[in-house]
């Protein structure tokens, strides 16, 4: 039987660090994971030295410069999560180019960025989310029976 893993997702904080640690502060004892999908992940860099204890995940954004890949692969408790910020992707425009990566790299989850509406949608079993802006983020269990999507806002 696998663990529960629990992730706070943000995206394009863009400088709003007290959101993060508001999120933190209210979720932190129950979370696993963190992950910033661009737009200021300098924000994240910032807010792991306050919160050394987690794990974090960082994507760059069209904002960032090159600081981390713009699409990653991650595998969480026997799931395959692709992690992007969404720009090289369109996702502003359309998430079909999203949807066709996830597809092609066998993954049960896509999380995304860059449009700042917050969304979570399933296509053919595939997760699609999108934790906004700040102040909005979401809260995630990996669990036995799948993801388990909670959006936020503070």
């Amino acid at each position: 039987m696998q663990n529960n893993m629990n992730i706070l997702l943000f995206s394009d904080s863009h400088g709003a660090k007290s959101y993060m640690a508001d999120a933190i502060n209210a979720h932190g004892k129950s979370t696993d994971l963190i992950i910033h999908l661009g737009d200021h992940i300098r924000d994240a860099q910032f807010i792991s030295d306050y919160y050394p204890q987690f794990r974090y995940e960082l994507i760059s954004g069209n904002c960032d410069g090159i600081f981390a890949h713009a699409l990653r692969i991650l595998e969480l408790e026997g799931k395959r999560i692709l992690i992007t910020h969404g720009h090289t992707l369109g996702v502003k425009s359309r998430l079909e180019k999203l949807y066709c990566c996830a597809v092609e790299n066998k993954c049960d989850a896509a999380f995304f960025g860059h449009t700042h509406q917050p969304l979570h949608v399933c296509k053919n079993g595939i997760h699609l989310v999108n934790p906004g802006c700040a102040p909005s983020y979401a809260r995630i269990s990996i669990t036995e029976n799948g993801f388990e999507v909670n959006m936020n806002k503070y």
